[in-house]
């Protein structure tokens, strides 16, 4: 009978590996691998050496190549994202597998992007950066809405959230800025993150929230690249309650979007004329539809200029949370009803980012990518990339740049 080939793995790689895949719990591990949890204390130990057959199982469910399990120590120089997130009681700090991969494949994207941006010669973008926490709010709001262009008739002129929600992802792409989109994460988790960099700014948002929350997502993580501060949010509350640098982060964040997403005078104005409203709930429900922002932003912004109580503040939250909660139960059902969904190359385009998947076609059209490599990239197969490229709104031959200048 034929033995099985041991893999001689380096046991503190294999630990490293499933830490960093976000299995901090030794017995989730071993029940994704199918081996005891006491075989994998010993791979980690190295008092036991797994089968080839299980290394090639454990990088599968870690998500590594299987080289990287005969490197003679960890990577040096691996970095984990800054956790910007609220923890309430005993929840868990940790990324989550699904949230682990997402990172680092979005991290791999960014890094092929910046080397592409690099080589041809591509300036430095000068926003990252630009801001820093001792500058007004206001200020960091108006140099965000001058940079993308949109002024607040451009938001008014939307007849949808959803179009006011591409507005702003089409603006932001054209300074640069590749925006992500997925729903597969918990919103718990993460509502958004973003990845600063000087040629190639990634920021990422959770489709699977209402189109008002990615909105200001996608505004929060704007003043996180103003800041040059890369990391993870999920945004709830007005803050987290202690004093440490990524609470002041992200409440200075949170100002910055609630400005940027809605100007004084446009509130003022607005609020005015919405005066004969038959409640509170309904004033700011009309101030909303205006402008398509979330109604949230508008009562936080009516509790600084003390046009509300912290009471009214308060149990607004608590309405404005029940009935998304209700409307997510509703939305379960009406999705077990319908039939197909959004086209598979969309949502791709979408994961990728529009900036991000024209830039890989038309490396790949004009011949100075490998079909390999870009299908890598996107994972995308090559005979589905005319699909994909029509969803991404490429133009064959058509150079795009990489950004308009500021």
């Amino acid at each position: 009978m034929p033995h099985s080939i041991p893999a001689l793995i380096t046991p503190e790689v294999m630990r490293w590996a499933r830490l960093q895949a976000g299995l901090h719990d030794i017995n989730v591990a071993a029940s994704r691998i199918g081996r005891s949890p006491e075989e994998i204390a010993a791979w980690e130990a190295g008092t036991k050496a797994p089968s080839l057959a299980q290394a090639r199982k454990a990088a599968e469910v870690y998500r590594r190549s299987l080289a990287v399990f005969y490197l003679p120590e960890p990577p040096k120089g691996f970095q984990t994202m800054r956790d910007y997130r609220q923890h309430a009681g005993s929840q868990s700090v940790y990324f989550s597998p699904e949230l682990t991969f997402l990172i680092r494949t979005i991290e791999n994207k960014q890094a092929w992007m910046t080397e592409w941006a690099k080589n041809e010669g591509a300036a430095q973008i000068p926003y990252i950066g630009a801001a820093s926490l001792d500058k007004p709010a206001t200020e960091v709001a108006g140099a965000i809405r001058i940079a993308l262009g949109i002024k607040v008739a451009d938001q008014i002129a939307c007849t949808t959230r959803r179009e006011a929600l591409n507005l702003w992802i089409e603006k932001a792409e054209a300074i640069g800025i590749n925006v992500c989109r997925q729903g597969e994460i918990d919103c718990n988790e993460a509502r958004g993150f973003v990845l600063t960099d000087a040629y190639a700014p990634f920021v990422f948002i959770n489709s699977s929230d209402a189109i008002v929350a990615q909105l200001f997502t996608l505004a929060h993580e704007l003043a996180h690249l103003w800041l040059n501060a890369p990391g993870l949010s999920n945004l709830e509350g007005i803050g987290r309650g202690n004093d440490d640098d990524e609470a002041k982060i992200e409440v200075f964040c949170n100002s910055v979007a609630a400005y940027t997403l809605l100007e004084d005078s446009a509130l003022k104005e607005l609020w005015a004329k919405a005066a004969g409203a038959k409640d509170l709930g309904d004033r700011i429900a009309r101030v909303s539809n205006v402008l398509k922002i979330s109604e949230e932003v508008i009562a936080r912004r009516l509790l600084e200029q003390n046009k509300i109580s912290l009471k009214d503040y308060q149990s607004l939250r608590e309405y404005f949370a029940e009935r998304w909660r209700q409307y997510k139960r509703e939305e379960k059902v009406r999705m077990r009803s319908r039939k197909g969904g959004p086209s598979p190359h969309l949502l791709r385009v979408l994961l990728n980012g529009r900036i991000f998947t024209r830039t890989v076609l038309s490396s790949f059209f004009e011949g100075t990518l490998p079909g390999a490599d870009a299908s890598r990239l996107l994972s995308v197969k090559v005979n589905n990339f005319p699909k994909v490229a029509e969803h991404a709104g490429l133009i064959p031959g058509r150079r795009y740049p990489l950004r308009r200048e500021l």
